[in-house]
């Protein structure tokens, strides 16, 4: 069966992207629960350039994409599609073959589930065979019976009233979501779309009830200024939250997109974040009325040299929000000690407007503590992977170590109960270089930090040759405990 597809303005594919062998790409998908029960609609981009085309005939060219969608769960399966996705038609003459998309809605009952989706390009033939390409990930549908809960929140690319009923249409929209999470300078706005519900069982039947919604700093939970909106909306069956945010001027980083639902009287009732990154370098970082700061009686006047300041700020970068890192790195380099003082104490009082100076003080033995455990000679402790994530996050709640598995390199498994509204986060640190104490963060369960299904590979490059870094499963070591010290951390 061959699916039409959606053409798209523009995409942008990371290093971080799904398919980096022949086919290039992104997939993405977001649960919603509908008439029939929980569904997970699913949006596939294709990078028209790197497929392989084909005569269409009267002049035009056309490329085709096998897709295969598999739910499992142990060994059974609970859903399956396999069609042919096929490109816009081209002219043969054309130059730029543009990107383009696919959705799809899987209905499926509770519980949870392995996703898998292949990948191989139909008009690769032999002797040269199409490399096929796959992903894999883990679908949970656990939403409550009577409570109010959250839709995932969905990253918009474009939108339009519904005229027929499609794959697209949810409550009277036609929406196409946005294949990625990573907004460059080019897009000026972050459109998104996201369900609330049972509010009614909830709150109470048409009882009005305020949806906010902000844009957040991922690395501290601060919520930015400027970009901060509500609503208020009577309680139903289901409430649509939709709305977005111009961010010409949001500074480059890794944010949170946060939708919270509350009652009339300001209480917390749900919560519900979007990982996103936003890539504006041309933008001037200004942090607005520092000039108008008093340092008369704060604890910062005692700082006075400029070399111990620059050392003070440069150690706040795992704990700084993305604006406040680039003004850092940009501004700061002028020396000015009356204006990094000034910043310092910004930094802190808005941290903690009553004690800035014991908040400073306390991160700063925190700072001495990684830097005592994890320094290396050309690097400060906090400017090491397993020192920015210990001051980011805090102390993990177990720490596995092996130095000596005979085919892995040295490594560390942190594992975290909990890290903002995550569970059972964990990071896996290793020492490639074997020679000195900088471990580097090979893979973690944490959006925004590195992320890479192939980290046992990699682990054990040591004495194995890879064919394929790309593979899902990992291959047998001798004397390996890497994956079980991964599944149950101690």
């Amino acid at each position: 069966m061959k699916k039409q597809v959606f053409l798209i303005s523009a995409f942008f594919f990371l290093s971080s992207s799904l398919f980096s062998q022949g086919i290039e790409g992104s997939f993405t998908y977001s649960k919603f629960m509908g008439p029939d029960g929980p569904f997970i609609e699913t949006c596939l981009a294709i990078n028209g350039e790197s497929i392989a085309y084909t005569d269409a005939g009267e002049g035009k060219i056309q490329g085709l994409v096998e897709v295969t969608l598999l739910c499992k769960q142990n060994d059974s399966i609970k859903f399956v599609d396999k069609y042919d996705l096929a490109s816009p038609l081209l002219a043969a003459e054309d130059s730029i073959k543009p990107s383009f998309i696919d959705q799809q809605r899987i209905v499926l009952p509770m519980g949870v589930y392995d996703l898998e989706l292949s990948l191989s390009d139909k008009n690769i033939l032999a002797p040269v065979t199409s490399k096929v390409l796959s992903y894999h990930d883990v679908v949970v549908f656990d939403f409550p019976k009577d409570s109010l809960f959250f839709s995932d929140i969905q990253l918009v690319e474009s939108f339009s009233k519904t005229s027929s009923p499609s794959a697209a249409t949810k409550s009277g929209l036609d929406v196409v979501p946005f294949a990625s999470d990573f907004y460059p300078t080019s897009i000026e706005n972050l459109i998104y779309y996201a369900e609330i519900y049972q509010a009614d069982k909830s709150i109470g039947p048409e009882e009005e009830f305020l949806i906010t919604y902000a844009i957040e700093s991922h690395y501290s939970d601060m919520a930015m200024e400027r970009y901060k909106k509500f609503q208020k909306q009577s309680a139903a069956a289901v409430n649509v939250a939709f709305n977005q945010f111009s961010i010409n001027e949001l500074p480059s980083g890794n944010y949170n997109l946060c939708i919270e639902a509350r009652t009339r009287d300001n209480e917390l009732v749900a919560i519900k974040k979007r990982f996103f990154q936003r890539s504006n370098p041309t933008l001037e970082i200004q942090l607005g009325d520092l000039e108008e700061l008093s340092l008369k009686n704060t604890f910062v006047e005692k700082y006075t040299s400029v070399d111990e300041l620059a050392i003070h700020i440069s150690s706040l970068s795992p704990i700084s929000t993305a604006k406040e890192r680039l003004y850092a790195t940009n501004q700061l380099a002028i020396a000015d000690v009356d204006l990094m003082q000034k910043y310092f104490l910004r930094f802190w009082s808005r941290r903690d407007a009553l004690t800035p100076e014991k908040a400073w003080l306390d991160y700063k033995a925190q700072v001495a503590k990684v830097d005592k455990e994890y320094k290396i000679p050309i690097r400060k402790g906090y400017e090491t992977d397993r020192g920015r994530v210990y001051l980011q996050y805090g102390q993990p709640n177990s720490v596995t170590s092996s130095d000596q598995e005979p085919s892995s390199y040295p490594y560390e498994i942190w594992h975290y109960y909990k890290v903002g509204n995550y569970s059972n986060v964990k990071f896996i640190f290793y020492n490639p270089n074997l020679v000195t104490n900088d471990y580097e963060l090979l893979h973690s369960t944490v959006i925004g930090e590195p992320y890479d299904p192939a980290w046992h590979y990699k682990l054990h490059k040591r004495d194995t040759q890879l064919n394929d870094i790309n593979t899902k499963t990992s291959p047998w070591h001798y004397g390996s405990r890497s994956q079980e010290n991964w599944d149950s951390p101690r």
